[in-house]
This record gives C-alpha cells, structure tokens and sequence, in this order.
C-alpha cells in the first residue's frame, strides 16, 4: 500500500484537482442568482451591452433595493437589436412573458400590445414628454428620447424610444415591482434634470 501510494501520489492530487475543478464550476453554472431588477430592450438602434456593464453599478444599482434577498444589488439588460418591428413585438410580447422589470422600446412596438394593463400606471407629471396613454387616459409609457443617463448606459441612440414598468397586477407591490417603478421614475427626471 505505502508503494503504491508513493508511486500514485502526483496522480491521486492530480484527479483530486480535476475532480475539485469539476464541482466548482457544475456549482457555479447551477446556481442561478435572480436580480433585483430585469431591462428589456427591443428595437433596431444598437445598444453597447459593456457600457451598460461599465456604468450599471453607478447609474442604476446604487438605486435598487435587495429585491431577491441575496444582500446584492444587481441588475441585468437584454437587448434585441432586431431589423423589424414585427420582430420586436414578438420579442416585447416574450419578455412580458418572462416578467421582465423595465421594457424600453419604440412607441410601435408599445402600441402594438394589446393589453395594456401589462404595463404599470406611470404617474410623471410633466406636459414636455411625450407619453402613451390608454383610452381611459392611464398613462403607461413615457418617452426617453434624448436621455443622457440612457446614453451613458450604451444606448447609442434614444430617438423614437419609450420606457414602460411591468405590473404583475397583485393587490401589493413586490419589491421587483417597486424596483421597476423608482428605476423608470429616476430615468424619465433625469431627464428633465440634464436635458433643460
């Protein structure tokens, strides 16, 4: 036995490594961590995913709160450069599947889904924006054209673009919910307060 164990002994450390490095990444690829807040993106302008990644800490997570529970702030932006909007409706229709936080998109693409209730009621009081409002005049999107903080956040161009909040229609916000409706509230005033 103490023979084999000399003669083996490199080989046994290394399967014990290998074996090591196996756990850890299977660990690390199965755990899923959930963020506090989720953007969809879906349009034809290119947005820079590592701008987002370089600016998100100092632009948007510093104003989230721990939503899943995990003492992290963190949020996460997928966007759909697509070349029509057809496309990006039935991407916008997936992400709401998806329960996606925060949608930015073209007003087309707003105005094609038909239920609107999807979308939180936006209380901006401010006649300079354009908005998207419900027959009943429930206001459900507002638009970013022209957003500094967005452009810092890698959307190379805001023209024509909209931001709305999900509502997943429970009598009381979740905390993903409230995340999403102080996001988008900051976003639009940040407009006011850089663009006049």
């Amino acid at each position: 036995m103490r023979s084999f164990l000399k003669f083996y002994k490199w080989h046994i450390m290394f399967i014990i490594l290998v074996l090591g490095c196996i756990l850890w990444a299977l660990s690390s690829v199965t755990t899923k961590v959930e963020p506090d807040l989720i953007i969809g993106y879906t349009g034809t302008a290119y947005v820079n995913e590592q701008a987002y990644s370089d600016n998100q800490k100092t632009e948007i997570d510093l104003l989230l709160h721990d939503a899943n529970g995990d003492n992290k702030k963190s949020s996460v932006l997928h966007p759909y450069t697509l070349g029509s909007t057809k496309d990006s409706i039935d991407v916008m229709e997936q992400m709401i599947e998806n329960d996606y936080h925060i949608y930015i998109a073209p007003r087309e693409v707003f105005e094609a889904i038909e239920d609107k209730s999807v979308f939180a009621t936006l209380d901006i009081d401010d006649d300079n924006v354009d908005k998207l409002s419900t027959y009943s005049g429930r206001v459900y999107a507002i638009s970013v054209e022209g957003n500094s903080v967005l452009k810092r956040l890698g959307f190379v161009k805001t023209d024509g673009l909209f931001i709305a909040t999900a509502s997943f229609k429970s009598d009381t916000l979740t905390a993903f919910e409230k995340n999403g409706i102080n996001i988008t509230t900051e976003l639009i005033k940040s407009r006011k307060k850089y663009n006049n």
